[in-house]
């Protein structure tokens, strides 16, 4: 009975929470970065900065799902980026070239709530805020949150916002952890 009980949960826990292998999160990271540059300047205050987007991205993966690897689906957030349906359809139809163009180089429609496309509608979100919101990288650079680390300030006032749980210090160990994983597999 008690193994009955185990095999039932176990196949629940799959059921329920779809997971995404972290060998596909950086196919797909690898895949856009041939479609799109990886960096992008932005202006805080009197200084550029090179906006690193592959770290970006893959550190807002690793702090939304532990790069996929944690249970992630929500019932409002999907994907291992805990995308939200109003905010992906709204940024997404404010960069329709962009996304035109990215869909004709993956040869198909992007899909917001498909893990197989978190990566590529998360980079649109961001890069839809940063034109339609560029004035937060100034209005917000005198908090705590600007210390230097431009791809945490980006994804702190962009997707996580100023009020939301994560802090630089669970940024910089997410970012040794996925160090570890890098270099481990």
């Amino acid at each position: 009975m008690n193994k009955i009980i185990l095999l039932l949960m176990i196949l629940i826990n799959s059921v329920s929470f779809s997971k995404y292998s972290v060998e596909n999160i950086h196919k797909d990271v690898d895949k856009l970065f041939t479609i799109v540059s990886d960096t992008h300047n932005v202006r805080i205050g009197n200084n550029i900065y090179d906006l690193d987007l592959k770290r970006l991205l893959l550190q807002t993966a690793m702090i939304e799902s532990n790069l996929g690897r944690d249970k992630y689906n929500g019932r409002i957030a999907k994907t291992y980026m805990q995308i939200e349906e109003k905010t992906a359809k709204w940024y997404m139809s404010q960069v329709p070239e962009l996304k035109s163009y990215i869909e004709e180089e993956l040869g198909r429609k992007l899909v917001w709530n498909k893990d197989s496309d978190a990566v590529f509608v998360s980079y649109l979100i961001y890069m839809s805020k940063l034109q339609q919101h560029h004035s937060w990288l100034n209005k917000f650079r005198h908090t705590n949150h600007f210390k230097g680390d431009v791809e945490y300030y980006i994804y702190k006032i962009f997707y996580n916002s100023l009020k939301g749980a994560s802090t630089l210090n669970r940024w910089n160990k997410r970012e040794i952890e996925y160090y570890d994983l890098k270099y481990k597999s």
